[in-house]
C-alpha cells in the first residue's frame, strides 16, 4: 500500500529525475573513471530527493526514496562487479584492449641489454636519466642516490624499466 501511494504521489519531475539518476549510474558503470555520468547521476539523485521533499512534504516518502535509491545502486554495483569477474564487460565494444601505439613503435636499436655501461645525466633518486652510447634512458637505481657523472651498468631490463647499479669510476672517482 505504501509503495503504491509512493509512486502515485510523485510528480513527473521526480520520476524523470529518478530515471535519469539510474540511467547515468549505469552509464558510469560502463565508462571507466569517475566523470560526467557519475556527477550527473549524483546531481539528479539529489534533485529527486529535494523535489520529493518539496512536493510531498513527507519525511516518510523522502526516506523511502533514499532507501529505494540505495537498494538500486547496490544492485547496479553488484551487477557490474559480477560482470567484471565473469569477463562480460571486457567483451563489450565500449572497452578496447588494444594499444593506441602501433606494434612497431619501439625502435630495435633503442633496446638496452644487460651489462651496458652509461653515464648518469640527471641525479637518480632512485629514478633518473642516463646516457648509453648517445641515447638517453630513464633509469631506476637499485641503490640509494646516484650523482650526475657516475658510471652505471644495466643490471636488468623489465617492463620498460632499466634497473642499474653504479660502477667504480666516473666524475667522482
Amino acid at each position: 500500500m505504501l509503495g503504491a501511494m509512493f509512486w502515485t504521489s510523485n510528480s513527473w519531475i521526480v520520476v524523470l529525475l529518478l530515471v535519469l539518476t539510474f540511467v547515468f549510474a549505469v552509464a558510469e558503470g560502463l565508462i571507466p573513471g569517475f566523470g560526467f555520468c557519475g556527477i550527473t547521476s549524483i546531481i539528479c539523485g539529489t534533485a529527486a530527493i529535494v523535489c520529493e521533499a518539496v512536493f510531498t512534504k513527507s519525511l516518510l516518502y523522502v526516506l523511502l526514496m533514499i532507501v529505494i535509491m540505495l537498494v538500486v545502486f547496490v544492485l547496479i554495483f553488484t551487477l557490474f562487479v559480477y560482470s567484471v569477474r565473469k569477463g562480460f564487460l571486457k567483451k563489450s565494444p565500449i572497452f578496447d584492449e588494444t594499444s593506441a601505439l602501433p606494434e612497431n613503435y619501439v625502435e630495435k636499436d633503442r633496446k638496452l641489454s644487460v651489462g651496458r655501461v652509461g653515464v648518469v645525466v640527471s641525479e637518480c633518486k632512485p629514478i633518473g636519466k642516463a646516457d648509453f652510447e648517445g641515447k638517453c634512458y630513464t633509469i631506476v637505481s637499485r641503490e640509494s642516490t646516484i650523482a650526475i657523472g657516475r658510471l652505471v651498468f644495466v643490471e636488468e631490463v623489465r617492463d620498460n624499466l632499466v634497473f642499474v647499479r653504479t660502477l667504480k669510476g666516473g666524475k667522482d672517482e
